[in-house]
Order: C-alpha cells, then structure tokens, then sequence
C-alpha cells in the first residue's frame, strides 16, 4: 500500500480577525469562550483591528497567544 499513500501537510486558511465570530477564535485557537466573546465586543466598541497586537489591550489575553492568532488570523 505504501506506494499509493500521499500525505499532505494540513493546511488552515485564514480567516479576518475583523469578520470572526467569538465560536469561531474559540475553536480556532483554544482561548476561552469568554476572552473570545472579549475580543468581539472590543471590536463592536472600538472598531476594527489595525494590527493583530491590539488583542493584548483585552483583559484577560494572554501574550503567548498572539504567535496563534498570527498563524490562524489576517487583518483585512
């Protein structure tokens, strides 16, 4: 069987950090619902993100996030 197996690197693409929903940063990254819903309502508030470093002004986000939410995320 060996000869006709092909194993592809799994690819994610990314989705706006300005168009996500709360559900989709929770499954997406593994934060918690709540820092997720945080995020959402900052962004209803204050408008849209700039730069993927203004998640740090969110109570409660951890910095060793942002490498994740780099990987997963673009601002649009």
């Amino acid at each position: 069987l060996d000869p006709y197996l092909q194993v592809h690197a799994f690819t994610q693409q990314k989705i706006s950090l300005n168009r996500a929903s709360a559900y989709q940063m929770e499954v997406k990254t593994g934060i918690p619902s709540a820092i997720a819903k945080n995020i959402v309502r900052w962004r209803q508030e204050n408008g849209l993100f700039a730069e993927i470093e203004e998640l740090l002004a969110i109570p409660g986000f951890q910095p060793e996030w942002i490498d994740r939410f780099k990987t997963l995320f673009f601002i649009e």
